[in-house]
């Protein structure tokens, strides 16, 4: 009788264990899926992040370039580095094209000034307010 008791004892236990080691893999399970759903949500953040700053951002590379050409132009065309240049200078700068690069310095020099303002006032509205 003490044998099977103890049999039965030994089988109580083991199957203890065996409930025990398997509730125990169903936490460490439910951990991992809620890590995977905290990465996942984590990577969806940052991929909507770097969507918004793609989408801002091309209205200001955009006049970076137009900025960048517009002078290279204007040197060019209507502030030439020579003699030449200083003595043509007061004909040329009034003509039209030598008007609407300088029109295009200035308003894109403008246009990346204000840049910056809409750059920092983006970045403090992703600052999470805490409550305390």
């Amino acid at each position: 009788m003490s044998t099977r008791r103890s049999m039965n004892k030994n089988k109580n236990e083991n199957e203890n264990e065996n409930v025990e080691n398997t509730e125990v893999e169903n936490i460490v399970e439910d951990v991992e899926d809620v890590e995977d759903i905290v990465e996942n949500k984590n990577t969806t953040k940052i991929v909507n992040i770097a969507h918004e700053c793609w989408s801002i951002s091309k209205l200001y590379l955009f006049w970076i370039i137009v900025h960048i050409i517009s002078t290279n132009l204007y040197c060019y065309f209507c502030a030439h580095l020579s003699i030449y240049g200083l003595f043509i200078s007061p004909f040329v700068t009034v003509a039209p094209h030598c008007k609407a690069l300088g029109w295009l310095m200035a308003n894109s020099a403008t246009a990346i000034s204000n840049m910056w303002l809409t750059v920092g006032v983006w970045l403090i509205s992703k600052i999470p307010i805490v409550n305390r």
